[in-house]
């Protein structure tokens, strides 16, 4: 036993005599309890052989490789990099992220995380790693003094999330998305919004049409949401949150079907008069419509076999969202429609910076989720 574990023990089994080993290995300090779990898989890992490795290999669905060609990933990479404006920096992200970086930015479960025994966890979204980054270098923007220059960057890579899915539903723990993340200052009259909104989504609409003949998708639709509306809503009818979350991939699901709301419109000019106003929601409406008034004319022009319009039932994304958001929805030739695209505004950086006028809009397209159902050869 090495000489440090020896006066960590000792601490531990102090703390152990009211019998609560839990509590007594959480008063441990970090660092602390690093040394305690390095030393005890250490430990374990003097018991692993070839034989249990190899059953292990097979068993833990962790480290099953993903089922699917890696050519075919590199492929959609290299035409996602294509597709984003030149001034994002492709960034490679680290395997890992500090503990707590999901379960403190938004409302995923620890327990969803894989997390490490080195005060880590494995990168379960890079879209909050991406955030990180973001105030790392706002942070550095403002010891230069350009507090008005944006941060953009965009990455591809494998997350692994914990959760057990149903086999029908074809989820794997490990899998890729294309992701971007740009942060910067409110420039005010939603400017900032509209901006970055229209460059995440044309990026992705672009990137459909760039990709090779061997993949197809059909009947795109984007839709524009505002998580506020869906915040308001959720309090004003008392509707149970537990229950919205567990249906966001229920595509006929009217949480709001007391009111006028629908999943799809065309144009929020066809909410009934003061409707908006009653429900308390007037500010997130207008907002949503100037944003859609700056966006959507400008993508329908360049690409009108793509369907627009607003989702005012969107409930995927309460607890990680905070404002405007999209998604980008196709079909294969399956017939089947799925998620490909989703992007949002967040208060991320106004938590790790102290600073409400601080801004970011994260995004991210399922490359490995693409690839998969939407090959022409699938």
């Amino acid at each position: 036993m090495g000489k440090n574990i020896k006066p960590i023990l000792a601490r531990l089994e102090q703390e152990l005599s009211n019998g609560n080993v839990v509590q007594a290995l959480i008063t441990l300090e970090p660092t602390d309890l690093q040394s305690l779990l390095l030393h005890v898989f250490e430990e374990c890992g003097k018991k692993v052989v070839p034989s249990t490795l190899l059953r292990a290999a097979q068993s833990n669905r962790f480290v099953c490789i993903a089922p699917l060609d890696q050519r075919a990933v590199l492929a959609f990479d290299c035409a996602a990099y294509d597709s984003a404006p030149c001034t994002y920096r492709g960034i490679e992200l680290s395997p890992v992220t500090p503990l707590g970086t999901n379960s403190s930015l938004t409302n995923v479960n620890q327990k969803n995380v894989l997390s490490t025994i080195r005060n880590t966890e494995v990168v379960a979204d890079p879209t909050t790693a991406l955030a990180l980054y973001c105030a790392l270098e706002r942070k550095r923007q403002r010891t230069l003094g350009k507090t008005r220059d944006r941060v953009q960057i965009c990455s591809s890579h494998r997350m692994l999330r914990t959760q057990v899915f149903e086999e029908s539903l074809e989820f794997t723990p490990h899998f890729r998305a294309f992701a971007m993340a740009v942060a910067g200052k409110d420039e005010g009259s939603e400017v900032f919004e509209t901006d970055c909104l229209l460059e995440h989504i044309r990026t992705y609409l672009k990137l459909m049409v760039m990709l090779p003949s061997k993949f197809e998708a059909r009947e795109t639709t984007v839709a524009l949401s505002h998580i506020g509306i869906t915040e308001k809503m959720i309090k004003r009818l008392g509707l149970d949150r537990q229950v919205l979350g567990s249906r966001t991939d229920d595509t006929d699901f009217e949480p709001f079907n007391s009111t006028s709301f629908t999943s799809w419109t065309t144009s929020l000019g066809c909410l009934p008069q003061g409707e908006a106003h009653d429900l308390g929601i007037e500010t997130e409406v207008e907002q949503l419509k100037r944003i859609g008034d700056g966006i959507i004319p400008r993508l329908r022009s360049e690409f009108p076999d793509v369907k627009f319009g607003f989702d005012l039932n969107r409930v995927a994304g309460i607890g990680y969202y905070q404002g405007a958001s999209f998604k980008i929805s196709s079909q294969n030739k399956s017939g089947e429609r799925f998620p490909l695209a989703d992007g949002g505004m967040s208060n991320w950086m106004q938590l790790l910076l102290n600073d409400r006028k601080e801004r970011i809009l994260t995004s991210g397209f399922g490359s490995e989720l693409f690839c998969r159902k939407f090959s022409c050869a699938s």
